[in-house]
């Protein structure tokens, strides 16, 4: 044992102190390191805002399935059929 009685005790604590700190670490590093999810997954959920303000028109009855589709045709920029203006 050396003289300063720095033993197996000692050394066992300074082993998980710096185990600790390199996990802290780590964690610290994928936590920062991620990217932003801000964007709606692609469960067929409404991904713009008019999209979504689209399907909430559409769920409180304000508009029918036909429309609800030609609009959001539009909107995604598919080739179906465009709104005319009245």
């Amino acid at each position: 044992m050396p003289a300063d009685g720095a033993g197996p005790p000692c050394q066992s604590a300074w082993s998980l102190f710096w185990a600790l700190i390199i996990t802290f670490g780590v964690l610290l590093f994928r936590a920062l390191a991620r990217p932003e999810r801000t964007e709606t997954p692609r469960t067929g959920a409404p991904s713009s805002g008019a999209e979504q303000l689209l399907a909430e028109r559409f769920a409180c009855g304000e508009i029918d399935e036909d429309e609800y589709h030609r609009r959001l045709a539009v909107l995604r920029h598919d080739d179906g059929p465009r709104l005319s203006k009245s």
